[in-house]
């Protein structure tokens, strides 16, 4: 609570060398003494447990301390939660647990190398490039045409800004390339021409924010069929140590035969075993968890959070906070209280408690993707609710 105070202090100093912050410094809370320092003044004591946060002490304290061989979160205001989330993690026998051991980056830069081909052409040459149909986290996306087979197709145009800028964009080519899954919208090829590169991904007819914006009431399984295929498509995501960084409505896709799946990887991030959480700052502010709005470390359940914030957004048609500035809602996120959703009397005990657990603010006690999967609010839609979805679709009148 008090990093996110001292944004709002423009006189603050670090405690130690007395570097003054500017507005997107980066500032470290010693765990201990409660200041505030800069990175140099502060080191990070990682926690043996995979995906779960370091602490942070200043120069000074770290010398006191006595590290433990493990470190966990107390919450006691929280310890109800403690139940009920090993209730959904015991409730029938668990999916494949993750593969804990995380790729080398040696490993992963050589996996880049094998798998990243860009076609030094024009795409033009290939495809009948038609108009907008979206815009992501880069770049325009375009609904283009296959010259020789008639397939139809989107393509994402980006105009590197930086050098730091084109390796993000080649980031977010080779992890929706790696990314393979039936909920994670598909990779074809990449061009790069006239300095500017284009990523071909299978076409999806419209994103989530074009039926919630519909404002039409959506059925509570129809509900629990939109989380559980983007909750199939993060855990395909997870087990492989990535995180999506930007779950959102936008970035879930749909088509008419009741497909959904993740799109835009723009900001996405693969873990690495030198690099086993991030703390960079990146996201959409309403649907971003508090530690990474605190910039916290963190690790794949930001998107857990994200999907809490979704599940809010279909039942309500907004997320919250949706109406304040970008700098009130992220300073709501770290110091408010978890949201929930508003009309408790519409909704199942299910979907409340899913809700309730996507959006539990300590990274220790809310659950894993693939934990939140044995949840009964997902756990009892099956292939028969596609059609559920389907119908609900084409009552919108949007395709």
């Amino acid at each position: 609570m008090e990093v996110m105070k001292s944004f709002f202090n423009g006189k603050l100093t670090c405690a130690a060398c007395k570097y003054k912050f500017h507005l997107t410094s980066k500032r470290r809370k010693c765990i201990k003494c409660k200041l505030i320092y800069c990175r140099k003044c502060s080191t990070k004591i990682e926690s043996k447990r995979l995906f779960k946060p370091s602490q942070r002490y200043c120069l000074t304290c770290i010398k006191q301390q006595e590290i433990p061989k493990e470190i966990f979160f107390s919450n006691p205001e929280e310890s109800n939660l403690v139940n009920k989330t090993t209730m959904i993690a015991t409730r029938k026998p668990s999916l494949k647990r993750y593969n804990t051991v995380l790729p080398r980056k040696s490993k992963f830069k050589k996996e880049i190398q094998e798998s990243l081909k860009l076609i030094k052409e024009s795409p033009e040459n290939y495809y009948k490039i038609y108009g907008k149909i979206g815009k992501g986290a880069y770049g325009t996306v375009y609904y283009c045409v296959n010259k020789l087979s008639g397939e139809r197709y989107a393509i994402k145009s980006i105009e590197p800004r930086s050098t730091s800028h084109r390796d993000m964009i080649l980031n977010e080519i080779i992890l929706t390339q790696l990314s393979e899954s039936k909920n994670i919208v598909e990779y074809f090829e990449a061009y790069e021409n006239d300095e500017k590169l284009w990523i071909v991904t299978e076409l999806m007819k419209c994103n989530l924010t074009r039926i919630i914006d519909k404002k039409k009431p959506m059925p509570e399984k129809v509900i629990a069929y939109i989380l559980k295929e983007v909750l199939k498509g993060l855990i395909s995501m997870h087990v492989k140590h990535r995180i999506h960084r930007d779950i959102k409505s936008d970035n879930i896709l749909v088509s008419i035969d009741g497909s959904v799946k993740l799109g835009d990887f723009g900001y996405a991030t693969q873990l690495t075993e030198e690099n086993q959480i991030r703390d960079s700052v990146v996201g959409t502010p309403c649907w971003m968890a508090p530690e990474l709005v605190l910039g916290l470390d963190y690790g794949t359940n930001i998107d857990v959070w994200s999907l809490g914030i979704v599940g809010i957004e279909l039942a309500e048609s907004e997320p919250p906070y949706f109406n304040e500035d970008c700098a009130k809602a992220l300073y709501l996120i770290a110091s408010n209280p978890s949201p929930t959703l508003s009309k408790k009397n519409s909704w199942s005990e299910d979907f409340k408690d899913f809700v309730d657990q996507c959006l539990i603010k300590s990274t220790e006690i809310r659950p894993q993707s693939n934990m939140l999967i044995n949840h009964p609010f997902v756990d009892m839609i099956h292939k028969e609710h596609k059609q559920d979805f389907i119908k609900y679709l084409h009552t919108l009148n949007i395709f």
